[in-house]
Formats: C-alpha cells, structure tokens, sequence
C-alpha cells in the first residue's frame, strides 16, 4: 500500500513539474499534462501544477517516514 502511494506522489509530481515548464514556455512533454486539459482550471494552471508538487510530495515524504517509524519500532517485519 505505501509503495501505491509513494508511487502516486511521484506522479503527482512530475505532473506538477511538466505542467509548470510548460506553462513557463518550455514546451519539451507539451500536451502531457493533465491540467491543461481540464477546462475549470483554465487560468489557474501555475497554482494547481504548484499544488500537484506540493501534494506529492507531502505524500512521498509521508511514506518515508512511516517507513522509517516502522524500522524504528520493528512492528512490522519485511520479508
């Protein structure tokens, strides 16, 4: 489950991260990212690209921790 959501964070991300060079006027991964083709966020695609980055990467540091806290503990056990 950690690793789905960790891999979700790194999605998040890189969508954030394409969407705001390409709304900067790099047009590398033009059309890859999904905001630019949801018309309610027209106009608001630097702050919701921002968000996305921010949000995956709340979510990939969260996983590591908990990851850490486990080792910590030693409640759970890898195979």
């Amino acid at each position: 489950m950690r690793t789905s959501v960790q891999l979700l964070g790194y999605v998040l991300g890189l969508q954030g991260i394409i969407g705001i060079l390409s709304d900067l006027g790099i047009r590398t991964w033009n059309g890859l990212s999904v905001v630019e083709h949801v018309s309610v966020l027209r106009g608001y695609e630097i702050f919701t690209n921002a968000v996305l980055v921010v949000i995956g990467a709340a979510l990939v540091i969260a996983t590591l921790r908990l990851r850490g806290s486990a080792d910590e503990d030693g409640s759970e056990q890898r195979p």
